[in-house]
């Protein structure tokens, strides 16, 4: 985690943005922040969303080995390809159950892991792990817009879409636009394992 506060810093460095302005541009406070950039503070994956698309980044890109590229910098904001990318990829990567790349947030026991090979694709797709209790936060989040699902592959969840409540078990899924303010949390008694598709990879 050291990896992602002092990376933190250095984004917010390179813009020539203070404490301050990073504080109001996200709605954080400045000593939150601070102490975050420090390692004394543990952000929520809210507020991690919140400092990554300030920089145009997503979460991902805030961890070390993985390549940024530029995200939308609002909900609304459009997510079309850019015009000299293709629209669908044009090679084969295979990824191997022992080389996915993985990370776990702060403050947080939820195991995420890459099934897709890198960023710079057109859809992201993360393999969770996580047991009953564990959640992305009590505030929601928001991506750009773009579609998004969630998989249950084992266990049972608590997902909240805007005002609507689903309780998922294993084999169900759910399939939203990825702008619509959302949460979950772990229910029940079993390890939970899931699945979260996004396009585009913006988490």
């Amino acid at each position: 985690m050291d990896n992602v506060f002092r990376n933190i810093r250095n984004e917010r460095q390179k813009r020539n943005l203070t404490l301050e302005q990073l504080a109001n541009d996200t709605g954080l406070s400045k000593s939150f922040l601070s102490q975050v950039e420090r390692g004394q503070a543990e952000p929520s994956v809210t507020s991690l969303k919140k400092i990554a698309l300030r920089f145009r980044m997503s979460i991902v890109d805030l961890f070390a080995g993985f390549e940024p590229r530029d995200v939308p910098t609002s909900a609304d904001a459009p997510t079309s390809p850019a015009p000299d990318s293709p629209p669908y990829v044009t090679d084969i990567k295979l990824v191997r159950a022992d080389q996915r790349k993985k990370f776990t947030l702060p403050g947080s026991h939820i195991e995420y892991e890459m099934i897709t090979p890198d960023l710079q694709r057109q859809m992201q797709i993360l393999y969770l792990q996580f047991d009953p209790g564990e959640s992305i936060g009590d505030d929601t989040i928001s991506d750009p817009r773009g579609d998004k699902c969630f998989v249950v592959l084992r266990g049972s969840v608590q997902y909240n879409l805007g005002s609507d409540t689903y309780e998922l078990h294993a084999g169900d899924s759910v399939y939203f636009p990825a702008q619509t303010p959302q949460s979950w949390r772990g229910i029940g008694d079993e390890h939970i394992e899931a699945l979260v598709i996004m396009t585009p990879p913006w988490f």
